[in-house]
């Protein structure tokens, strides 16, 4: 025989509040999902109900008792006659004000065979509050059980954990929600004792609950800072008492010089905080550490024993052009420049157009 899959289907209540639907059950002799689904919703069809009026269907034990509905049929008397237990997976006889034999009653409440089942909520729609509900009549508890949640609404410790791990995927997507498997998975590393790096971490992060209060772009930056301190899972250094220290330090650094505080640490050095010199202590020198001021030497610049006009501008000019000429001491070199000016050498020619047209030349020094 295979597997007995029986079902339970519980109304909305907006089909309860209009009389088209109430709880059903259903079973087969299978296990084929894809299969199940479609015979159910034809037994419903059958049977004068829409699928669409109940919720997703809450898979239970198989009762073997005689008035058991025939395989494939979707019976609504039955969960009249029979309800379900607290567990949400065995059946019991309902409650009848007509007094019946305890025995009986044991006896048919201890019929109920075990089988795989699903974990789900068994309580019916009728008896769910509004709130509990979504726009389509859905319990919400099992209508966000697949869905993200804001890390806003963790604990400190959990969402500190949720970060450490996940804040780096996909380019930081998973910073502000997590995802069921991710929740899962953060819930299982705070419980395993065996996680010392995680333990030690822990240690330290429950003894700051002011972290509690940056956002989570901050904390992330202290979970990725202590991420590349200490190593995750191998570093045998990391412990409670670095923890505990390391965010004291973080949260009495400037934001700015996080970065400073981070490389001290992977040297090996464990400060506490970030000092940056002020201006007087930036002045305080001593006097032999003290440079001498330089002192400005005025030069003599060679001067003019006559009026400078045009010509003599030239001559000096055609003076400049004679390698052993000494600026202070032109007469040697008089004559020779004289010749020059008299031979209109190309090279004094374009000097002497160029210097002509200089405003106030007559003021430049040699």
């Amino acid at each position: 025989m295979k597997n007995i899959t029986q079902l339970v289907f519980h109304a909305k209540k907006s089909a309860v509040a209009k009389g088209v639907a109430r709880a059903g059950t259903i079973w087969f002799d299978s296990d084929d999902r894809d299969e199940i689904d479609v015979l159910s919703t034809l037994a419903m069809k059958e049977a004068g109900f829409r699928r669409s009026d109940f919720f997703k269907p809450v898979r239970v034990d198989h009762l073997v008792v005689d008035d058991m509905p025939a395989e494939g049929v979707f019976d609504t008397a039955f969960c009249e006659r029979y309800k379900l237990a607290e567990d949400g997976k065995s059946w019991q006889l309902s409650a009848s004000p007509e007094p019946t034999d305890p025995g009986d009653t044991a006896s048919a409440a201890g019929t109920s065979t075990g089988v795989v089942t699903d974990t789900v909520t068994a309580d019916s729609a009728e008896n769910l509050p509004a709130y509990a509900c979504n726009a389509n009549d859905e319990p919400m508890e099992e209508a966000t059980k697949e869905a993200e949640v804001s890390i806003a609404t963790l604990s400190l410790v959990q969402r500190f954990l949720h970060l450490f791990f996940f804040g780096e995927e996909e380019n930081g997507k998973y910073r502000h929600h997590a995802t069921p498997a991710q929740r899962k998975d953060i819930i299982r590393t705070e419980m395993d004792m065996d996680n010392r790096y995680v333990q030690n971490m822990l240690t330290g992060v429950r003894a700051h609950p002011e972290l509690d209060k940056l956002d989570n772009h901050r904390l992330f930056e202290l979970t990725d800072a202590i991420g590349e301190i200490f190593h995750y899972p191998a570093d045998g250094e990391f412990s409670p008492a670095f923890a505990d220290n390391f965010i004291s330090a973080w949260l009495n650094t400037e934001h700015i010089d996080h970065g400073l505080l981070v490389k001290e640490w992977q040297k090996g050095n464990r400060v506490s905080r970030i000092e940056k010199p002020t201006a007087t202590s930036a002045s305080e020198v001593s006097a032999t550490q003290k440079k001498p001021v330089a002192k400005a030497v005025e030069v003599e610049y060679p001067r003019r024993s006559e009026k400078a006009t045009h010509r003599t501008i030239n001559i000096e000019m055609a003076s400049a052009l004679i390698p052993e000429a000494d600026p202070c001491n032109l007469r040697p070199v008089l004559n020779q420049a004289k010749d020059i000016i008299h031979s209109d050498r190309e090279d004094w020619k374009r000097w002497a157009a160029t210097l002509s047209i200089i405003p106030e030349i007559k003021t430049y020094s040699r």
